[in-house]
């Protein structure tokens, strides 16, 4: 998949929904995918896009952006997808009716519902969590969950639904890597994980 690049929130000008990619389904992309040849890990701040970090990866966009994703979400109501595929070809996915990021001052705070697909609800215990990043936490849990799963994303005290982890090329079993826990009821490595918004 190409990996589209774009300049960091602040600087973003016009129609931010140009810069999203369409699938066949007219679902536009919030994060892209390159095939990887060693793990790698996402170092997030709270408004920056993600940037793959690793030997092989200098910059290469992930995601978005946060204050992106909230003039997307807020200029238009947006349902969510996610689909999920496991290194064995099994494909799954979750869809919700209601997907909405905060503003900055909010943390970006996630508002999510309206479950339904075959990937199980690996979202609902985020719902109005603000999210955190390494050095920025927001989440209920006496440490930083951030650190600890080497992720950023809308933490509770745990979580099942880990997009930004680790990269890893194997389903290895592990609470750190790209995982969507309802699809192996267990953290398990993920091959892909895509993340995609559609007008309601």
């Amino acid at each position: 998949m190409v990996v589209v690049s774009v300049e960091p929130h602040s600087q973003i000008k016009g129609d931010v929904e140009s810069l999203l990619q369409w699938t066949s389904w007219n679902w536009r992309h919030l994060n892209t995918f390159v095939k990887v040849d060693s793990p790698v890990s996402v170092d997030v701040s709270l408004t920056s896009h993600y940037r793959l970090t690793g030997k092989h990866f200098p910059k290469f966009l992930l995601y978005l952006g946060n204050e992106a994703v909230h003039l997307l979400t807020t200029k238009n109501k947006q349902k969510l997808r996610m689909d999920v595929e496991k290194f064995t070809g099994e494909k799954a996915y979750s869809k919700y009716s209601t997907f909405s990021v905060g503003t900055k001052s909010q943390k970006y705070k996630l508002t999510i519902g309206g479950y339904n697909g075959n990937a199980g609800d690996s979202l609902a215990i985020n719902n109005g969590m603000k999210f955190s990043t390494k050095d920025q936490d927001h989440d209920s849990d006496s440490g930083s969950c951030a650190k600890r799963f080497h992720a950023a994303w809308w933490f509770r005290a745990y979580y099942y639904a880990n997009p930004n982890g680790m990269y890893q090329k194997t389903a290895v079993k592990s609470t750190q890597s790209v995982n969507w826990y309802h699809f192996w009821n267990e953290h398990r490595a993920l091959k892909t994980i895509r993340f995609m918004i559609r007008l309601k």
